[in-house]
């Protein structure tokens, strides 16, 4: 079984909305070295992004509603693996607020805590704080900011 990364909503997104780091997420995941992982906080997060763009007027509505159908569409793949967060990922989010030195936001640390219950090898992240935490974990990272 290959290696497992995880990819947070600020590196994923870039397959969906051209901006910098678009051209690396793709071909780090077309590269196919590691199976990629999501949770299903990203989908929220996505949902949310889309709306921001939308509202900001940097995507239209139609826009936003054909990229949220590719991500369900890739998800349904089984193309990238993905992780519903449970009680013990909270738990683990809790000690990892506690035990780090970085500061992070609970969404990042849901992340991160999604990344280590899965026992994920990488991170790839466009969040300096969260590749920061990661580090700090001993985790390998890709930053994409």
């Amino acid at each position: 079984m290959m290696a497992l990364a995880y990819i947070d909503t600020s590196a994923f997104i870039k397959r969906f909305i051209e901006e910098p780091g678009t051209a690396e997420i793709e071909r780090f995941i077309a590269e196919e070295r590691y199976t990629c992982m999501l949770s299903s906080l990203s989908m929220v997060e996505i949902k949310s992004v889309l709306k921001r763009k939308v509202t900001r007027k940097e995507v239209t509505p139609g826009t936003a509603k054909t990229i949220q159908e590719l991500v369900n569409l890739e998800i349904a793949s089984q193309s990238i693996a993905f992780q519903t967060i449970d009680a013990a990922t909270f738990e683990k989010t809790g000690q990892l607020i506690d035990g780090l030195t970085t500061q992070l936001g609970a969404l990042d640390a849901i992340h991160l805590a999604c990344a280590k219950t899965a026992n994920c090898e990488l991170i790839v992240s466009a969040d300096k704080q969260l590749i920061r935490a990661a580090t700090e974990l001993g985790l390998q990272t890709f930053d994409l900011s």
